[in-house]
């Protein structure tokens, strides 16, 4: 439901659909479904011809959560920093005159 539809016109295609993809080419709704075996040679003699091979396929996720700690854990122990400096700051000349003020 989240991938957008193929646009023929523009050459984009965002899932493989056979029959949209021969009547563009003008070629027979065929799919070829090839895993790479692993004869090398062969595979390097498919290149060369300029025959497609396949290969199994593989999902790669970005495995940042290390990166992600030490962002999140350093961003907390600065802005604690930042807190305890504040907190601690002593009153400013306009803040004591403005307690003093209060307690008449």
């Amino acid at each position: 439901m989240f991938t957008p539809d193929n646009r023929p016109d523009k050459g984009e295609f965002y899932f493989p659909d056979v029959k949209q993809m021969a009547e563009l080419t003008g070629a027979q709704p065929v799919w070829v479904e090839a895993t790479m075996e692993p004869e090398y040679i062969r595979m390097m003699d498919y290149e060369a011809r300029g025959i497609p091979f396949g290969r199994p396929a593989e999902v790669n996720l970005r495995n940042n959560h290390a990166q992600y700690i030490f962002t999140w854990y350093g961003l907390a122990f600065a802005t604690s920093i930042m807190m305890y400096l504040v907190m601690k700051k002593p009153a400013s000349d306009v803040v004591r005159r403005v307690r003093a003020t209060r307690t008449l």
